[in-house]
């Protein structure tokens, strides 16, 4: 029972829990596990009940990750899956080609919102951006690139988004969609 305490509470930060019924396999919850109080029948500890504190009120999914390559103009369709009636902001990893300056993406299904870089260096960059922290790197040379970006940061409406994408380059969309799951 010590070891098994141990492995529920024995983290300082959330941990991945998923629920081990065939309804939840598609589920994770980011949690930390405390106060863990034995159960017993006939003086044998067979389980315990615990406080289980997640990051969020909502369950996570699997990670996803799509991958675009961007060549002159193109309209793309991005589904944003969540069951949350709110705006989803999933990271994105742009890679563009040699020598393109401006990379865009316009949410045509956001009011015509657009996410721009303009004035990149030309050189072989990679930019990160986490669109729900307002974080961005430039993970190759490190550059600052707040500067070039228009502090519009991307974000997708429940459902189908129409992503108008401008600059030739690789855009790979990822994360994990956020699901109302009644307990």
């Amino acid at each position: 029972m010590q070891s098994i305490a141990m492995w529920l509470t024995g983290y300082q930060n959330y941990q991945w829990l998923q629920i081990d019924q065939p309804d939840m396999q598609n589920y994770l919850y980011h949690c930390i596990i405390t106060d863990l109080t034995p159960i017993s029948v006939g003086w044998i500890s067979h389980a315990f009940q615990a406080t289980v504190r997640c990051d969020c009120p909502y369950a996570y999914g699997q990670e996803y990750s799509q991958t675009y390559n961007i060549s002159e103009d193109s309209t793309v369709l991005f589904r944003n899956d969540s069951t949350i009636r709110d705006y989803y902001k999933p990271k994105l990893i742009i890679q563009p080609s040699p020598g393109v300056t401006s990379i865009s993406i316009i949410n045509l299904s956001d009011a015509r919102r657009e996410f721009s870089f303009t004035g990149l260096p030309a050189s072989d960059i990679t930019i990160e951006v986490d669109n729900d922290s307002g974080i961005i790197t430039e993970s190759t040379f490190g550059y600052n690139l707040y500067d070039n970006f228009n502090m519009n940061f991307f974000r997708c409406v429940p459902g189908d988004n129409q992503l108008k994408i401008s600059g030739n380059s690789q855009i790979t969309i990822s994360g994990r969609f956020l699901y109302n799951v009644a307990g």
